[in-house]
């Protein structure tokens, strides 16, 4: 929960420089067959601490009439934005191999994010684009 109060008050303060932030959301050893109305209302609960997150942000920075949820200040479809990676493992470590799933998710989100580099960045090289993200790092 640190880590997103973090991000979500440096998206604030990206958003005050006029900067567009956009995320995706990777979660690790989620279940493959969760009920679709739970995994909703796992969403639903996890948008409303962002939500609860970003105001807190915003009354800190002295803006929260402009930023009153986190989709306010970031770029986010939580029906294409979010990725549940399955474990690594299928069975039980040592010996279990790997999760052919989980290369694929893999997959996925790497071709994402390469799309959005080429459509949000079109004039970025990948090594620009990393020295971007390094720059952002060390801002956050």
């Amino acid at each position: 929960e640190n880590i997103l109060q973090t991000a979500v008050h440096a998206f604030l303060r990206m958003k005050r420089v006029r900067l567009n932030p956009s995320v995706l959301f990777a979660h690790q050893n989620a279940p493959s067959l969760m009920a679709n109305d739970k995994r909703t209302q796992r969403r639903n609960m996890s948008f409303s601490k962002l939500d609860k997150m970003t105001l807190h942000a915003a009354k800190l920075e002295d803006c929260e009439e402009k930023y009153k949820s986190f989709r306010d200040m970031v770029s986010f479809n939580p029906e294409t934005d979010i990725y549940c990676f399955p474990s690594l493992w299928k069975g039980d470590p040592p010996m279990a191999p790997v999760n052919p799933g989980y290369s694929e998710s893999v997959q996925e989100l790497k071709t994402r994010v390469l799309k959005l580099m080429e459509t949000k960045n079109a004039s970025r090289s990948i090594s620009k684009f990393i020295t971007h993200m390094s720059d952002v790092w060390e801002a956050v």
